[in-house]
């Protein structure tokens, strides 16, 4: 599956829908582990200077995602990394990397318009 997104030149570029093998949450009686949580703190870490990669899904990334889908009205302010979710966070890094985003301050992702 692929989604269509339009570029800094204002043309149409295709990028593939990647989905994950799981949803990713905070689970109090048995936290996350694995290289995919890795994955998401890696990627959350290029947004937001304060995300620690410990492979750990626990309150602090929990806190991490929910900021991050607070900057986006179509995504649900849950803490769950799902496909939807994930997608969104690859685009704003891409977004990040072509200067789409001005920049991350405290923790809040500045759009330039």
């Amino acid at each position: 599956m692929y989604i269509q997104k339009e570029n800094q030149n204002n043309s149409i570029e295709d990028r593939e829908y990647v989905t994950i093998p799981r949803d990713l949450y905070l689970n109090t009686s048995r936290l996350m582990t694995g290289n995919d949580v890795i994955n998401i703190q890696e990627k959350l870490s290029r947004l937001f200077k304060d995300v620690k990669i410990t492979g750990v899904f626990d309150e602090d990334t929990d806190r991490f995602v929910r900021l991050f889908q607070s900057n986006y009205d179509f995504l649900d302010i849950n803490g769950i990394v799902d496909n939807k979710t994930y997608n969104t966070l690859i685009n704003a890094i891409i977004s990040d990397d072509n200067n789409i985003y001005g920049a991350v301050i405290n923790g809040v992702i500045i759009v330039n318009t």
